[in-house]
């Protein structure tokens, strides 16, 4: 990258509304700490005098319509913010490919500015992707594409081929450990505060309540526990009814040891929630990346997940994490059984995950991979 572009704009559509403001800000940071001068486009501010912040991005509105023109009017803002201040290059994040993400990118193009498209899900997951719009977005919109994984890589090489890998490149998913700074004492706290009993054995559901997520496999597999397991479910439901959860709830043997917090929640809160639990269970039946993973393995709480090819490339079976049968309750259950049963493994495998995560996932190195590029 020649030193002009070490002006660099991140916009990012999502931000506060799903918890992408860390990831930007964190990204953002290691650009900065990079020698480069960042501003973001987004919905969000942080007391860092560092980064310029531009929150363009509207958070909430419950007219589609509505919904369309902000996220157009934003695009529109921020392209000419971005050529009056002199940023040629900015990075976006994509997760759908649909008209309007088109009719966005279009608009950075039509400005003149370089896009790197950091492609966290190859497909979307809302199942609303025009493959039309996806094909001219990676082949002629976006000047590179990033993902996370290799699992990410090869979806992409197997459904567009060369022209798109040419101009692809695997840097990984940064981690949160400036964010997280849990110590083993700090359990007891924020139980108290929780109101949880410190006798209960607590497994954490956290994030977007999606289909793919699997909470439904989670619920299933509570019968298959012992009863002083309870499950603590905690996050917001995307595009999902989640009375089909509360159904499998209340027909469950363990809906009693099943607890909901289910809406937005706020960074206080997931601080709690992190630090408070034993496990954190994925039971995801698709995934491209997780980012609650790498919390996750930031706030040192060992993780059982489902043996998907993303997270196998962060967990080793009884090193990093534990690993059980995607879709596969039974599995699920003998996971955390095994887990469990292992009290003296457990801070061995989220130290081992923790290290990891310390240099690979690291935002500065992160960052002179994507000036480098």
């Amino acid at each position: 990258m020649t030193e002009p572009n070490r002006r660099i704009a991140i916009i990012d559509h999502v931000g506060s509304k799903a918890g992408m403001d860390y990831y930007t800000y964190m990204l953002a940071s290691g650009l900065t700490q990079a020698s480069c001068t960042v501003a973001v486009f987004s919905n969000f501010r942080k007391d860092d005098s560092s980064i310029r912040f531009f929150p363009y991005f509207i958070t909430h509105t419950r007219s589609n319509l509505k919904k369309a023109w902000n996220h157009f009017s934003a695009f529109l803002k921020t392209a000419l913010s971005c050529r009056r201040q002199g940023y040629k290059l900015a990075i976006v994040h994509l997760f759908s490919y649909t008209l309007k993400d088109l009719y966005a990118l279009l608009i950075l193009h039509i400005f003149g500015i370089k896009i790197i498209a950091i492609v966290h899900d190859v497909q979307s997951f809302a199942g609303n992707d025009h493959p039309l719009s996806q094909q001219i977005i990676f082949k002629y919109l976006t000047d590179r594409l990033m993902v996370h994984n290799r699992f990410s890589y090869r979806v992409a090489a197997d459904s567009f081929g060369k022209t798109v890998t040419a101009k692809m490149k695997i840097i990984p998913h940064g981690n949160f450990h400036s964010l997280a700074k849990a110590r083993p004492e700090q359990k007891a706290a924020a139980r108290a505060l929780l109101h949880l009993d410190p006798a209960i054995t607590y497994l954490l559901f956290f994030g977007q309540i999606k289909d793919v997520k699997g909470l439904d496999i989670r619920i299933k597999a509570m019968p298959h526990l012992p009863g002083n397991v309870h499950l603590l479910i905690a996050g917001k439901p995307w595009k999902n009814d989640f009375r089909f959860y509360e159904n499998l709830i209340d027909q469950s043997d363990a809906g009693a040891r099943i607890h909901k917090q289910i809406g937005f929640i706020e960074d206080e809160q997931r601080d709690l929630l992190f630090k408070a639990c034993d496990l954190l269970i994925l039971p995801y039946k698709e995934i491209f990346q997780s980012g609650v993973q790498l919390m996750a393995m930031s706030y040192k709480i060992p993780i059982v997940a489902s043996n998907l090819e993303p997270m196998r490339e962060l967990i080793r079976h009884g090193e990093s994490g534990f690993l059980f049968e995607t879709e596969n309750e039974l599995s699920l259950a003998a996971s955390v059984r095994e887990a469990l049963s292992r009290p003296d493994l457990l801070p061995s495998v989220a130290e081992t995950a923790w290290e990891r995560t310390k240099n690979t996932n690291d935002w500065k190195e992160i960052a002179n991979q994507i000036i480098n590029w």
